[in-house]
Protein backbone atom coordinates (compact mmCIF):
# COMPACT_ATOMS: atom_id res chain seq x y z
CA UNK A 1 0.00 0.00 0.00
CA UNK A 2 1.67 3.22 -1.20
CA UNK A 3 2.01 6.24 1.03
CA UNK A 4 0.06 8.37 -1.43
CA UNK A 5 -2.82 5.87 -1.25
CA UNK A 6 -2.79 5.98 2.55
CA UNK A 7 -2.69 9.78 2.64
CA UNK A 8 -5.45 9.88 0.01
CA UNK A 9 -7.54 7.44 2.02
CA UNK A 10 -7.09 9.51 5.14
CA UNK A 11 -8.16 12.59 3.22
CA UNK A 12 -11.09 10.59 1.91
CA UNK A 13 -12.43 10.82 5.45
CA UNK A 14 -11.32 14.44 5.85
CA UNK A 15 -14.95 15.45 5.64
CA UNK A 16 -15.70 13.91 9.03
CA UNK A 17 -13.32 16.36 10.65
CA UNK A 18 -15.36 19.29 9.42
CA UNK A 19 -18.64 18.24 11.00
CA UNK A 20 -20.65 20.36 13.33
CA UNK A 21 -18.71 23.55 12.62
CA UNK A 22 -20.25 26.89 11.76
CA UNK A 23 -18.36 28.08 8.67
CA UNK A 24 -18.81 31.84 8.68
CA UNK A 25 -20.44 33.30 5.57
CA UNK A 26 -17.64 35.81 5.12
CA UNK A 27 -14.82 33.29 5.45
CA UNK A 28 -15.10 29.62 6.41
CA UNK A 29 -12.82 28.65 9.29
CA UNK A 30 -12.17 25.26 10.90
CA UNK A 31 -11.43 25.73 14.60
CA UNK A 32 -12.91 22.80 16.54
CA UNK A 33 -10.34 20.13 17.38
CA UNK A 34 -12.93 17.79 18.91
CA UNK A 35 -15.07 17.26 15.82
CA UNK A 36 -13.78 13.83 14.89
CA UNK A 37 -14.36 12.56 18.41
CA UNK A 38 -18.06 13.29 18.01
CA UNK A 39 -18.18 10.65 15.27
CA UNK A 40 -17.04 7.81 17.52
CA UNK A 41 -19.51 4.97 17.14
CA UNK A 42 -21.08 6.45 13.99
CA UNK A 43 -21.41 4.39 10.83
CA UNK A 44 -20.75 6.23 7.56
CA UNK A 45 -20.46 5.22 3.95
CA UNK A 46 -18.81 7.33 1.31
CA UNK A 47 -18.97 6.65 -2.43
CA UNK A 48 -16.37 7.94 -4.86
CA UNK A 49 -17.65 8.90 -8.32
CA UNK A 50 -15.25 9.44 -11.24
CA UNK A 51 -16.06 12.21 -13.70
CA UNK A 52 -16.20 11.20 -17.38
CA UNK A 53 -15.17 12.88 -19.58
CA UNK A 54 -12.79 14.65 -17.24
CA UNK A 55 -12.33 17.54 -19.68
CA UNK A 56 -15.79 18.81 -18.74
CA UNK A 57 -14.34 19.85 -15.38
CA UNK A 58 -11.22 21.69 -16.55
CA UNK A 59 -12.79 25.08 -15.75
CA UNK A 60 -12.69 24.16 -12.04
CA UNK A 61 -8.89 24.02 -11.87
CA UNK A 62 -8.34 27.79 -11.82
CA UNK A 63 -11.24 28.74 -9.53
CA UNK A 64 -9.31 30.14 -6.57
CA UNK A 65 -9.92 33.12 -4.32
CA UNK A 66 -12.81 34.35 -2.20
CA UNK A 67 -16.53 33.68 -2.59
CA UNK A 68 -16.12 31.23 -5.49
CA UNK A 69 -18.71 28.73 -6.75
CA UNK A 70 -17.61 25.21 -7.73
CA UNK A 71 -20.56 23.75 -9.65
CA UNK A 72 -20.29 20.05 -10.51
CA UNK A 73 -24.01 19.33 -10.61
CA UNK A 74 -24.14 18.99 -14.40
CA UNK A 75 -21.10 16.72 -14.79
CA UNK A 76 -21.36 13.03 -15.74
CA UNK A 77 -20.28 10.57 -13.04
CA UNK A 78 -19.34 6.91 -13.37
CA UNK A 79 -20.55 4.20 -10.99
CA UNK A 80 -19.22 4.75 -7.45
CA UNK A 81 -16.79 2.72 -5.38
CA UNK A 82 -18.52 2.41 -1.95
CA UNK A 83 -16.34 2.59 1.18
CA UNK A 84 -18.19 1.92 4.44
CA UNK A 85 -16.51 2.74 7.73
CA UNK A 86 -17.17 3.48 11.38
CA UNK A 87 -15.29 5.41 14.06
CA UNK A 88 -14.01 4.23 17.40
CA UNK A 89 -11.75 5.11 20.27
CA UNK A 90 -8.63 2.91 20.40
CA UNK A 91 -9.13 -0.25 22.44
CA UNK A 92 -7.14 -3.35 23.33
CA UNK A 93 -9.06 -5.59 20.93
CA UNK A 94 -7.70 -3.74 17.88
CA UNK A 95 -4.72 -5.18 16.02
CA UNK A 96 -1.38 -3.57 16.89
CA UNK A 97 -3.06 -1.82 19.83
CA UNK A 98 0.16 -2.16 21.84
CA UNK A 99 2.38 -0.74 19.07
CA UNK A 100 4.17 2.27 20.64
CA UNK A 101 4.10 4.07 17.28
CA UNK A 102 0.29 4.16 17.46
CA UNK A 103 -0.26 4.84 21.15
CA UNK A 104 -0.96 8.56 20.70
CA UNK A 105 -4.01 7.88 18.54
CA UNK A 106 -7.32 9.04 20.00
CA UNK A 107 -9.56 8.12 17.03
CA UNK A 108 -9.55 5.05 14.81
CA UNK A 109 -11.42 4.83 11.51
CA UNK A 110 -12.33 1.20 10.79
CA UNK A 111 -13.22 0.05 7.29
CA UNK A 112 -16.36 -2.05 7.30
CA UNK A 113 -15.37 -4.80 4.87
CA UNK A 114 -14.18 -8.40 4.91
CA UNK A 115 -10.55 -7.22 4.91
CA UNK A 116 -10.76 -4.64 7.69
CA UNK A 117 -8.38 -1.74 8.01
CA UNK A 118 -7.80 0.34 11.14
CA UNK A 119 -6.54 3.88 10.49
CA UNK A 120 -4.99 5.38 13.63
CA UNK A 121 -5.29 9.16 13.93
CA UNK A 122 -4.47 11.89 16.39
CA UNK A 123 -6.54 15.05 16.79
CA UNK A 124 -5.39 17.79 19.14
CA UNK A 125 -5.34 21.56 19.40
CA UNK A 126 -2.56 21.85 16.81
CA UNK A 127 -4.09 19.73 14.05
CA UNK A 128 -4.98 16.35 12.60
CA UNK A 129 -2.24 13.73 12.31
CA UNK A 130 -2.08 10.30 10.65
CA UNK A 131 -0.06 7.81 12.74
CA UNK A 132 -0.50 4.55 10.87
CA UNK A 133 -2.75 1.93 9.36
CA UNK A 134 -3.23 -1.77 10.10
CA UNK A 135 -4.81 -4.14 7.58
CA UNK A 136 -5.79 -7.71 8.40
CA UNK A 137 -6.26 -9.96 5.35
CA UNK A 138 -5.04 -13.17 3.75
CA UNK A 139 -2.42 -11.46 1.58
CA UNK A 140 -0.62 -14.67 0.55
CA UNK A 141 -3.86 -16.71 0.20
CA UNK A 142 -2.73 -19.49 2.48
CA UNK A 143 -5.98 -19.57 4.41
CA UNK A 144 -4.62 -17.54 7.35
CA UNK A 145 -4.95 -13.82 7.97
CA UNK A 146 -1.81 -11.67 7.90
CA UNK A 147 -1.35 -8.32 9.66
CA UNK A 148 0.21 -5.54 7.58
CA UNK A 149 1.27 -2.41 9.47
CA UNK A 150 2.01 0.91 7.75
CA UNK A 151 3.63 3.60 9.89
CA UNK A 152 5.02 7.10 9.33
CA UNK A 153 8.22 8.68 10.62
CA UNK A 154 7.47 11.38 11.55
CA UNK A 155 3.69 11.14 11.73
CA UNK A 156 1.90 12.73 8.78
CA UNK A 157 0.29 16.12 9.32
CA UNK A 158 -3.01 16.09 7.45
CA UNK A 159 -3.88 19.71 8.29
CA UNK A 160 -3.43 22.28 11.08
CA UNK A 161 -5.90 24.13 13.28
CA UNK A 162 -7.31 26.60 12.59
CA UNK A 163 -7.88 25.76 8.91
CA UNK A 164 -8.97 28.87 7.04
CA UNK A 165 -8.41 30.89 3.90
CA UNK A 166 -4.66 31.41 3.51
CA UNK A 167 -3.57 28.60 5.85
CA UNK A 168 -0.29 26.99 4.80
CA UNK A 169 1.54 23.97 6.17
CA UNK A 170 4.17 21.43 5.21
CA UNK A 171 4.21 17.68 5.63
CA UNK A 172 7.39 15.62 5.32
CA UNK A 173 7.21 11.95 6.22
CA UNK A 174 8.44 8.50 5.26
CA UNK A 175 6.27 5.42 5.10
CA UNK A 176 7.34 1.98 6.35
CA UNK A 177 5.52 -1.31 5.77
CA UNK A 178 5.91 -4.48 7.79
CA UNK A 179 4.16 -7.77 8.28
CA UNK A 180 3.75 -8.78 11.91
CA UNK A 181 7.03 -10.31 13.05
CA UNK A 182 9.10 -8.95 10.12
CA UNK A 183 11.38 -5.88 10.06
CA UNK A 184 9.91 -2.66 8.60
CA UNK A 185 10.68 -1.87 4.97
CA UNK A 186 10.96 1.75 3.76
CA UNK A 187 8.53 2.37 0.91
CA UNK A 188 8.66 6.06 0.03
CA UNK A 189 9.06 9.59 1.31
CA UNK A 190 6.64 12.42 0.62
CA UNK A 191 7.46 16.10 1.01
CA UNK A 192 4.32 18.17 0.51
CA UNK A 193 3.30 21.80 0.77
CA UNK A 194 -0.33 22.76 1.33
CA UNK A 195 -2.32 25.97 1.07
CA UNK A 196 -5.98 26.90 1.46
CA UNK A 197 -6.37 29.02 -1.65
CA UNK A 198 -10.12 29.53 -1.89
CA UNK A 199 -13.49 29.53 -0.15
CA UNK A 200 -17.04 29.65 -1.41
CA UNK A 201 -19.86 27.28 -2.35
CA UNK A 202 -19.81 23.74 -3.72
CA UNK A 203 -22.88 22.78 -5.78
CA UNK A 204 -23.15 19.02 -6.22
CA UNK A 205 -25.82 16.38 -6.90
CA UNK A 206 -26.35 16.36 -3.10
CA UNK A 207 -27.07 20.09 -2.86
CA UNK A 208 -25.13 23.23 -1.88
CA UNK A 209 -22.65 23.72 0.96
CA UNK A 210 -19.88 26.11 1.94
CA UNK A 211 -16.43 24.84 1.07
CA UNK A 212 -12.69 25.39 1.34
CA UNK A 213 -10.28 24.72 -1.53
CA UNK A 214 -6.90 23.14 -0.62
CA UNK A 215 -3.96 22.73 -3.01
CA UNK A 216 -1.25 20.14 -2.27
CA UNK A 217 2.08 19.96 -4.12
CA UNK A 218 3.79 16.65 -3.33
CA UNK A 219 7.27 15.37 -4.20
CA UNK A 220 7.44 11.59 -3.82
CA UNK A 221 10.65 9.55 -3.61
CA UNK A 222 10.17 5.78 -3.83
CA UNK A 223 12.44 3.06 -2.43
CA UNK A 224 14.53 2.99 -5.61
CA UNK A 225 15.20 6.74 -5.48
CA UNK A 226 12.81 7.66 -8.30
CA UNK A 227 11.15 11.05 -7.79
CA UNK A 228 7.71 12.07 -8.98
CA UNK A 229 5.53 15.10 -8.37
CA UNK A 230 1.77 15.48 -8.04
CA UNK A 231 -0.58 18.43 -7.59
CA UNK A 232 -3.94 17.72 -5.99
CA UNK A 233 -6.77 20.20 -5.50
CA UNK A 234 -9.53 19.42 -2.99
CA UNK A 235 -12.76 21.30 -2.42
CA UNK A 236 -14.08 20.12 0.95
CA UNK A 237 -17.38 20.79 2.73
CA UNK A 238 -18.58 20.45 6.33
CA UNK A 239 -20.89 17.65 7.36
CA UNK A 240 -24.33 18.66 8.70
CA UNK A 241 -24.70 19.59 12.35
CA UNK A 242 -27.30 16.85 12.87
CA UNK A 243 -26.40 13.42 11.55
CA UNK A 244 -29.67 11.56 11.13
CA UNK A 245 -30.33 8.16 9.66
CA UNK A 246 -30.22 8.29 5.85
CA UNK A 247 -28.43 11.66 5.81
CA UNK A 248 -26.62 12.05 2.47
CA UNK A 249 -24.42 15.02 1.59
CA UNK A 250 -21.42 16.18 -0.42
CA UNK A 251 -18.05 15.73 1.19
CA UNK A 252 -15.43 16.76 -1.35
CA UNK A 253 -14.28 17.15 -4.93
CA UNK A 254 -10.74 16.04 -5.68
CA UNK A 255 -8.79 17.04 -8.80
CA UNK A 256 -5.41 15.58 -9.77
CA UNK A 257 -3.55 18.01 -12.01
CA UNK A 258 -0.38 17.51 -14.06
CA UNK A 259 1.64 20.66 -14.72
CA UNK A 260 2.06 19.70 -18.38
CA UNK A 261 -1.08 17.80 -19.37
CA UNK A 262 -3.57 19.64 -17.17
CA UNK A 263 -6.45 17.93 -15.37
CA UNK A 264 -5.95 14.16 -15.25
CA UNK A 265 -8.74 13.03 -12.93
CA UNK A 266 -11.66 14.37 -10.94
CA UNK A 267 -13.60 12.52 -8.26
CA UNK A 268 -16.67 13.50 -6.29
CA UNK A 269 -17.46 11.94 -2.91
CA UNK A 270 -20.99 11.51 -1.58
CA UNK A 271 -21.23 10.55 2.09
CA UNK A 272 -24.09 8.76 3.82
CA UNK A 273 -24.38 8.74 7.62
CA UNK A 274 -26.42 6.27 9.63
CA UNK A 275 -27.15 5.58 13.28
CA UNK A 276 -24.40 4.60 15.74
CA UNK A 277 -23.24 1.00 15.85
CA UNK A 278 -21.30 -0.96 18.44
CA UNK A 279 -17.52 -0.71 18.45
CA UNK A 280 -16.23 -3.90 16.88
CA UNK A 281 -13.51 -6.15 18.26
CA UNK A 282 -10.75 -7.45 16.01
CA UNK A 283 -12.80 -10.33 14.59
CA UNK A 284 -15.54 -8.76 12.41
CA UNK A 285 -17.77 -11.83 12.91
CA UNK A 286 -17.64 -11.32 16.68
CA UNK A 287 -19.55 -8.03 16.36
CA UNK A 288 -23.21 -7.86 17.19
CA UNK A 289 -23.84 -7.73 13.43
CA UNK A 290 -21.86 -7.81 10.20
CA UNK A 291 -23.18 -6.90 6.74
CA UNK A 292 -21.02 -8.41 4.02
CA UNK A 293 -20.59 -7.18 0.43
CA UNK A 294 -23.39 -8.25 -1.91
CA UNK A 295 -22.64 -10.37 -4.94
CA UNK A 296 -22.70 -9.63 -7.75
CA UNK A 297 -22.18 -5.88 -7.47
CA UNK A 298 -23.00 -4.11 -9.75
CA UNK A 299 -25.93 -6.33 -10.75
CA UNK A 300 -28.82 -6.35 -13.22
CA UNK A 301 -31.69 -8.25 -11.59
CA UNK A 302 -30.83 -10.20 -8.44
CA UNK A 303 -28.07 -9.93 -5.85
CA UNK A 304 -27.28 -11.85 -2.66
CA UNK A 305 -26.50 -10.01 0.59
CA UNK A 306 -24.65 -11.97 3.33
CA UNK A 307 -24.99 -11.04 6.99
CA UNK A 308 -23.80 -12.40 10.33
CA UNK A 309 -25.43 -12.06 13.75
CA UNK A 310 -23.48 -12.36 16.98
CA UNK A 311 -26.71 -12.83 18.94
CA UNK A 312 -30.24 -14.01 18.21
CA UNK A 313 -32.78 -11.26 17.70
CA UNK A 314 -35.16 -9.41 15.45
CA UNK A 315 -33.58 -8.32 12.17
CA UNK A 316 -34.75 -5.92 9.50
CA UNK A 317 -33.05 -5.53 6.11
CA UNK A 318 -34.24 -2.64 3.92
CA UNK A 319 -33.23 -0.92 0.67
CA UNK A 320 -33.13 2.87 0.31
CA UNK A 321 -32.53 5.06 -2.71
CA UNK A 322 -30.06 7.93 -2.60
CA UNK A 323 -32.63 10.46 -1.43
CA UNK A 324 -33.57 8.34 1.57
CA UNK A 325 -36.77 6.65 0.36
CA UNK A 326 -37.30 3.03 1.43
CA UNK A 327 -37.82 1.11 -1.83
CA UNK A 328 -37.84 -2.47 -0.53
CA UNK A 329 -37.95 -4.51 2.66
CA UNK A 330 -36.01 -7.75 2.28
CA UNK A 331 -36.30 -9.15 5.79
CA UNK A 332 -38.24 -8.39 8.97
CA UNK A 333 -38.16 -11.32 11.40
CA UNK A 334 -36.28 -12.97 14.25
CA UNK A 335 -33.15 -14.96 13.38
CA UNK A 336 -30.74 -17.16 15.34
CA UNK A 337 -27.07 -16.19 15.67
CA UNK A 338 -24.68 -17.07 12.85
CA UNK A 339 -24.41 -16.60 9.10
CA UNK A 340 -27.46 -15.77 6.95
CA UNK A 341 -28.17 -14.22 3.57
CA UNK A 342 -31.01 -12.39 1.86
CA UNK A 343 -31.73 -11.89 -1.84
CA UNK A 344 -32.88 -8.71 -3.50
CA UNK A 345 -34.73 -9.03 -6.78
CA UNK A 346 -34.58 -5.44 -7.96
CA UNK A 347 -37.32 -5.99 -10.55
CA UNK A 348 -38.24 -2.68 -12.15
CA UNK A 349 -35.89 -0.59 -9.99
CA UNK A 350 -33.94 1.84 -12.16
CA UNK A 351 -30.20 1.87 -12.60
CA UNK A 352 -28.37 3.72 -9.87
CA UNK A 353 -26.95 3.56 -6.35
CA UNK A 354 -28.95 2.13 -3.42
CA UNK A 355 -28.18 1.57 0.26
CA UNK A 356 -28.78 -1.69 2.11
CA UNK A 357 -29.53 -1.11 5.80
CA UNK A 358 -29.29 -3.97 8.32
CA UNK A 359 -30.95 -3.19 11.68
CA UNK A 360 -31.32 -4.97 14.99
CA UNK A 361 -32.66 -3.56 18.24
CA UNK A 362 -29.13 -2.47 19.30
CA UNK A 363 -27.07 -2.09 16.13
CA UNK A 364 -27.14 -1.09 12.48
CA UNK A 365 -24.84 -1.46 9.48
CA UNK A 366 -25.14 -0.41 5.87
CA UNK A 367 -23.39 -0.55 2.51
CA UNK A 368 -24.02 0.75 -1.02
CA UNK A 369 -25.03 -1.41 -3.99
CA UNK A 370 -25.26 -0.54 -7.68
CA UNK A 371 -27.88 -1.56 -10.24
CA UNK A 372 -26.60 -1.35 -13.81
CA UNK A 373 -29.12 -2.25 -16.53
Amino acid sequence: MALTEIVKASLAILIVLLGGLGLAIAQPVLTDDNTLRRLIGLSVEFSTFDVSPVGDAEHLVDLTGEDRTWDISSLTFRDPAPQPAYYSEPNESMPAAADPRLHEANVVAVSDSESETWTYQRLDATGHYLLGRVTVADFDRDGRNDTLVATFDPVSRVFPFPLEMGSTWADSTSQFLEFRGSPPIPVETVVASNVVEGWGTLISPDGMAQALRIRTEAHITDASGQISTQRTIRVITPIPDDLLENTIYSSRVEMVVDSVDGLLALQYVSLSASRPIRVAPQDPLARSIHLGPNYPNPFRGTTTIPLHLGDAGHVRVSVFDMIGRRVAELLNESLPPGAHHVTWNAGTASSGVYRILLETRTSAASRLVVIRK
